[in-house]
């Protein structure tokens, strides 16, 4: 199995663990891997791209006056009350 098939299959480990992995034989079938040189990974590029933060115009007097969270939009598969949405 190619190293970008186990960076992916552990959740974009990046390569340092991953050659941690492969160091202490903590799983079967990786220890033949070279992983001195690092491959493009299209996925953790576009995850690591950021965005400046909204203005914010009124400041709170109290607590929880004012609440900043983030939304997760269209979700597949739809939970099991139908929603697509997430905060």
């Amino acid at each position: 199995m190619k190293k970008q098939n186990w960076h992916k299959r552990y959740g974009h480990i990046n390569y340092t663990n991953l050659k941690k992995l492969i160091d202490h034989k903590m799983v079967e079938g990786i220890d033949k891997l070279n992983v001195s040189k690092v491959e493009f990974c299209e996925s953790c590029v576009n995850e690591k791209i950021t965005r400046l933060p909204f203005q914010t115009r009124k400041k709170s007097k109290n607590i929880l006056e004012i609440i900043h969270s983030d939304i997760c939009s269209a979700i597949s598969p739809i939970s099991y009350d139908n929603g697509r949405y997430f905060f």
